[in-house]
Formats: C-alpha cells, structure tokens, sequence
C-alpha cells in the first residue's frame, strides 16, 4: 500500500497507514511493533547517468536487486513493519514491492511512502513526520545497504540506554575497518570521538577536506567529573581508554578514531523525526542534525554508537562501493547473503517480472552459475564469476572475475574481465569487456572493446569494431545543454557502425570510478580553487606514504626470507598477515615482493645476470605464484617490472626485460594471456621501446597461441561428431 504526499497527515495518509499494519499488530498480541524506514532515494547523482531510466535501489547487485539485501537485513533482525520512502522512480519501487514476495510476508509488512517534492533526506524525514506513521523507536537506514550484523544486539543496547535515559534518542552503528577499506566511499572520511565508558558520540566529521580534528574542551567535562569523584582524585594519573591509574582504577575516557565506518544503520527514537520538523533547515542527518544535536545543551540529546568487528555492513554509495561490495558477496563476506543460498523464496506461481527466486550452485574458485545456463564446449567460466541463468555463452569465450545477467547472449572468442553485465545484454563475437559495467538490453557490437571503467546505459549499442576510451559513459539520454562544469550533460560521440547512443558528462569526484586509475586519464570536466588542489594533493601524498610504508616493509620481509631462507608458505603468510592489516590488494603484495626478490641482482655482473636471474625466479617464482588470482593480477606483474626495469640505475634489468619476461613464462608465473594482454595495452604508450624489445617473443606466443585454438576447433568437431551418432534421446 503506497501513502502519497498528497494525502493529509491527520487524515487519509495516516489512517490508510495505520490500518495497513493493524494485522501485523493484531498477531502481535498487543506488543509494540518494531518499525524501519528506508530511504529508497539517495538524493545525490553518483550513478548516472544509469539511474537516469532505474533508481539506484533496484539496480542489479550480483544479480539481485539492491533493495532485497536491505529488506532482509531488516526482516532477519526482528523489524515487523518496513516503510519504504520513495522519491525518484517511485513508481518503479512500488511496482517491484507490490509483485514481490516482500508484499506477501505473513510476518512482515513493507509499505511505499511517495513523494515527488522531497530534494533530500532531511525532507523525506518531515514528510514521513507529517503522515504520522512512525510512533516509537524506528530503525534508519538507506536503500543501498548490505549487512549481516546482528541487529538485535545493536536494539537490545539501545532500549537499555533508553529505559534509564528518555534523551538517548539515536544509537548509530559504526564498522571497524581501516581508512583505505574496500568498502569505504572515498568521499566518506570519518573521524569520531567517543566516550569509552557509555560510547556516547562527542565528535563527528565525515568531510575528507576538513584537515585537522579540533575539540571542544566541553567535551572533557563528564569525563574529567568522573576522574574527580574517583576515590584517588585527579592524582590517579589516569591513562588512555580507562586504564588503571597509580592508585587505583579510573573509568572511561575519550576516543579518537579514523577507523570506524559509518555504515547508515541509526536506531532513533521519534524525537529525531520532531527535530526535523522543528528544524526546516535540517537536510543532511550527519552534517545537519547530528552535529548541531551534539554542540546544544538546551535539549540534553545524546547519540550513542554501536560497533561491530566481525560482522559485515556497507554501503553501495556509488561505483567504487559498487564493485568492492560485488566481490565481497562473491567471496562469502556477507555470509549468509551469497548467491548459492538463495536467500530470497520465489514467487507466486507462475512468476512475475519481478520474480526474485534464484537458483545458484557454488563451485570451486569462487563460482556461481544459475539453471539454465547454456555453456559451449569450449568456453571459459574461470574464478569469482556469477552466471544468471538463461544466458548462453560460445565458443572460445573468456569471463574471469565477472557478474552476468540473465538471459545475457555472449558469441565467440569474447573476453569479460572484472566486469558487470546486467539482464539482456548481448556481446558479439570477439568483443573485449574489462573492468566495466553493461546495463540491461545494451549491445556490443563484433570486435568491440570496452576498455576499464566504461559505464554502458540500458539499450546503448557499441558499434562493429569501435574501441572506446577509458571511463566512458554512455546513454539513450539528453542531457541539458549548459557551458558550466557543474551540470551534467550529453555530447556526441562516434560510437561505430550501428552505434546509438550519446557520451554523459557529469561533474562529479574523480573517487568516483569502478576501477582506480592506471593512466592519468582525465574523467571528468571542472576548475578547482586552489585550496581544493591544495587539499586533494594532501590525501594523494597521505595515501602515498601509506603505500610506501606497506611496500618498503613487505620487500623488507622478503629479503629477510631469502636471507634466512625461509619456507615459500611461511614467507607468504607473513606477506598475507602485512595485507590484512594494511587492507591491501595481491597487486599491492606484489609491488613489494618483486624488489625484494630482484634488488641483489643489481650487484651481479652482467655476464652472470641471466643465470642468476633464472636461479632466482626457480626457487622463489612460486611466492610470486602466490599472489597471481587472475590473468589482470599477472598483467599488473609486468607492468610492476617494466617500472622496477626503468628507475635509474636498473640498466641490467631494462636490457634483460624480454629474457625476464621469458623465464617468468617458463617457469609458470606468468601466462600467454597476460603478457599479450600487457602488449595490446603498450600499443597505446608514448615510449614502445620495450614492446618492441620482445617483439620476437611475442610473435612466438601468437602463434602458439594460434596453434593452440586451430586443435581445439579439431577437438570440438571430433566431439560434436561423436555427439551426432548417439542416439537421439
């Protein structure tokens, strides 16, 4: 049932309301109900222009819609009623809900609420107010959340803070992660104060250009109460986070920290909705509400915080989000929110176009196909791979590290590479895919390459042999015509042969992209101030010298490994434990392992290079083996080794590359795959000096390669011979 703005408060809206859910609370015998609201809308544009034709809760994640991850998360912590505010493409929302299984819940009612005239989350919080929906304690969270935290344990806190204080009117739910985490927006820079004792917020500030952290000494003043009214006084010398004192115990303390996600999962009471009312200037719940409850003494509200460690909860707040959530769902992070479980129950009988029963089957290294699946004899379904059924895939064909859709039609000798392609997409035969997302009922056309970052809108089609630039986003839409950099907009674009579509130009954060960058590829169109040049070169150098820091100490730990001559496994458990904690990817691993292996090299004389180099890669090649996932993980080996092969000094290695490039292929580091991968990717530099250098080589591997595919057509056409003489059944 939809409540829509244009109903009155006191009226029609809140009676229709309350009368949907008197079922829900006549099961309930009397007891209070407990209520969620979902924000469906996220009122910002960090996914256009694909959330131009579909609102970003039902866009497709591991091929299921977002907003199912966070109805679940919701109806398994104990939630009874879900309101569902909806603003942008609320039809949409409320077509999807009412021909779901969310609409036929025995023990749960989820309801849209509509509004075409709210421009932000501090307006959807008055309008909800205003229908008198929500009456006690409610839970908030946005429409693009995937959790498994136990959510009764973060309510069960917040009732007993509650029942001895009426002012703790709002319980926020904080994630520990690192500061460069996976799943933490690079727009999100968050910095809390707490109290160690009652975990009461002090301190807030989510702004990555605010630079120094500057506390109120008010702040101190039920801590330093608590020191006084101690039984050793102020002289107890009280140590950081309530440790013991000289003579005697002294409890809590402030904490400052920069490693806690905010993951949007508030637990409120209804005075937050009245402080909205109240406050028609309120429209962002962090940088509005919270801070200004936090400084005001009038009201005496406090906000606490509820942290988990061993649980997962983000957000997908735009494309980087996207991406890192997709993996951890496909590495069983968010377990039990994996494909194989098939969380969510089917349909009613006959289905529907909203039918969300799905049926995976969990295979080693990380792969998910659906029933229905048709795969040729020859195709490639390699590691972390989602495969939706209906979707037919040919000869030759590669996908390594993807999600595709439904009833996808993929030809022959296709590559997908780290990509995300939606329901109905059809991919000609020798058509490249890397690190990209294809919506729904797009078309790339034969021979065409989409390249990292792309962004392909529903029912564009990449013409016959078009090779698009990197970061490309393309849409069916118009944008407005404006000469400013702060309006998104539409240009032509030459997208081939059969090609439709137009080139969006949005102004938006360069942290923003699926994939981070390679190249220094120019995504988006804007004139900073200096001051935000200013700031932007701080985080660069920040991030820098934490990746100097993580790099020095794994070559370090390696060279202490070979020294010592360490085990290939313990050496790799060791690297293993520094990327866990530094939160680092296998390619980050790697630019640290290949100094470490290479740097004593420097000091042998040239005629003994080759030997020493082969003796090397044999005995230590394997740790280098260790952290190779995927073809692109090998591709980033020899890139780390042409930029190890050209700093200053590392003559031997520059001359030496395709001999080095040969043995790694020798000894099984690296495949042919990758490395004319890599070439294909040097056609494109300025300096070709060591492309041409392995010239020979790389003519070798392609015929090889060439070879190699003629006997597998022999192959497949002994088998296709023998499968036409079986009898017909």
């Amino acid at each position: 049932e939809s409540l829509k703005h244009s109903m009155p408060a006191e009226s029609k809206g809140a009676g229709k309301a309350k009368k949907a859910s008197s079922s829900v609370q006549d099961n309930l015998k009397g007891e209070e109900v407990l209520q969620a609201l979902v924000l469906a809308d996220s009122f910002d544009k960090r996914f256009t222009p694909i959330t131009l034709d579909r609102p970003r809760t039902l866009l497709p994640l591991v091929n299921v819609p977002l907003l199912n991850y966070t109805l679940e998360f919701l109806a398994s912590g104990g939630v009874q009623e879900i309101f569902v505010f909806c603003c942008s493409h609320a039809q949409q929302i409320k077509d999807y809900i009412s021909q779901s299984q969310w609409s036929r819940m025995s023990n749960l009612s989820v309801k849209t609420l509509t509004s075409q005239q709210c421009m932000s989350a501090g307006d959807a919080l008055r309008e909800v107010h205003s229908l008198g929906v929500i009456n006690s304690d409610f839970v908030l969270v946005s429409g693009d959340l995937v959790s498994n935290m136990d959510l009764r344990t973060a309510l069960a806190a917040h009732k007993a803070r509650r029942d001895k204080d009426k002012n703790c009117i709002m319980s926020m739910v904080f994630k520990e992660a690192a500061p460069s985490h996976r799943t933490r927006s690079r727009e999100d820079d968050t910095v809390v104060a707490l109290d160690t004792l009652t975990h009461q917020l002090l301190y807030f500030d989510s702004d990555p250009k605010t630079r120094n952290v500057v506390l109120d000494a008010s702040v101190f003043q039920d801590q330093m109460a608590r020191i006084a009214s101690t039984p050793s006084g102020p002289s107890g010398h009280q140590q950081a986070g309530g440790e013991q004192g000289l003579t005697g115990p002294i409890s809590g303390g402030v904490s400052v920290r920069y490693d806690l996600i905010d993951c949007n999962i508030d637990i409120c009471g209804p005075e937050v909705l009245f402080q909205f009312t109240d406050n028609f200037d309120y429209q962002d719940l962090r940088n509005d509400f919270l801070k200004t409850t936090m400084s005001s003494e009038i009201l005496g509200h406090k906000i606490h915080t509820h942290i988990i460690t061993g649980e997962y909860a983000a957000r997908v707040k735009d494309l980087r989000t996207y991406n890192s959530v997709t993996k951890d769902i496909v590495h069983r992070w968010t377990y039990p929110l994996v494909p194989d479980n098939n969380f969510l129950p089917a349909s009613a009988p006959g289905g529907t176009g909203n039918d969300l029963h799905t049926s995976y089957t969990y295979s080693r290294l990380m792969r998910y196909t659906e029933k229905g699946v048709k795969l040729s004899i020859s195709c490639m379904i390699e590691e972390e791979t989602v495969v939706g059924s209906g979707t037919h895939i040919g000869d030759l064909s590669t996908i390594r590290g993807s999600v595709i859709g439904r009833n996808c039609r993929i030809g022959e000798r296709v590559s997908i590479r780290g990509s995300f392609l939606w329901d109905g997409v059809v991919v000609e035969d020798g058509a490249h895919i890397t690190d990209s997302i294809v919506c729904g009922n797009a078309i790339i056309s034969k021979g065409a390459i989409v390249p990292m970052g792309c962004v392909i809108s529903f029912h564009v089609v990449v013409g016959q042999g078009r090779t698009l630039e990197p970061y490309t986003k393309l849409t069916m839409h118009e944008g407005e015509d404006a000469d400013d950099d702060d309006t998104d907009r539409t240009v032509d674009i030459d997208l081939g042969p059969g090609g439709r579509g137009m080139r969006w130009i949005v102004r938006t954060e360069p942290t923003n992209i699926l994939v981070p960058l390679r190249d220094p590829v120019t995504v988006y169109e804007s004139e900073e101030s200096e001051e935000e040049d200013d700031d932007e070169d701080d985080d660069v150098s920040k991030r820098e010298d934490e990746e100097h820091k993580f790099t020095q100490e794994v070559t370090d730990t390696v060279r202490r490994g070979i020294k010592e001559n360490h085990s290939l496994d313990n050496l790799a458990l060791e690297i293993n434990g520094l990327k866990f904690a530094y939160d680092k990817t296998f390619t980050d691993c790697i630019n640290g392992i290949l100094p470490g292996i290479f740097d004593h090299l420097l000091e042998v004389p040239a005629a003994q290079f080759l030997a020493s180099s082969g003796a090397v890669l044999k005995r230590w090649g394997a740790l280098l083996r260790k952290f190779l996932n995927s073809s692109d993980d090998q591709v980033d080996l020899i890139i780390t080794l042409q930029e190890y092969s050209e700093k200053e000094g590392h003559n031997i290695f520059y001359t030496n590359f395709q001999a080095l490039l040969h043995r790694m292929y020798e000894f099984d580091i690296l495949e042919e795959e990758a490395i004319l991968q890599w070439a294909d990717e040097q056609m494109n530099a300025d300096d070709k000096t060591l492309l041409k250098q392995c010239g020979k080589f790389l003519d070798w591997l392609k015929e090889a390669e060439e070879e190699d595919e003629d006997d597998k057509y022999v192959w497949i056409s002994k088998i296709q011979a023998c499968v036409d003489k079986l009898p017909q059944q």
